[in-house]
């Protein structure tokens, strides 16, 4: 389709003229983005590069990926903190943040 093969064209010029700002000022950027439901049919719900709802054919060029996962989502008696697993573009775990006593909305 045309449109999302333009619409992806302009999202990677748009992620490499921000990283080269962010270079060139020392700075970061973060970009959000949601998730495939089908993360909610796995056995496992961590969540993997693969989830990312929107097409990222040129997801190289991120230098890492922010996954956020809360056990507590999926199992009201489960664990209460939030873990954020950083990745690289080929799904490689980076490190793992783990935050205690989190407020949280529920579903």
């Amino acid at each position: 389709d045309l449109t999302d093969d333009t619409t992806e064209n302009n999202a990677y010029s748009l992620v490499k003229a921000l990283k080269k700002f962010a270079k060139e000022n020392n700075c970061t950027f973060v970009i959000t983005s949601n998730l495939s439901r089908n993360i909610e049919n796995r056995r496992c719900h961590i969540p993997e590069v693969k989830d990312l709802q929107e097409k990222y054919n040129h997801i190289c060029i991120f230098d890492c990926i922010g996954l956020i996962y809360r056990e507590s989502y999926y199992d009201p008696l489960g664990d209460r903190r939030t873990q954020i697993f950083f990745k690289d573009a080929h799904n490689k775990s980076l490190f793992v943040l783990v935050a205690e006593n989190l407020q949280t909305d529920s579903k």
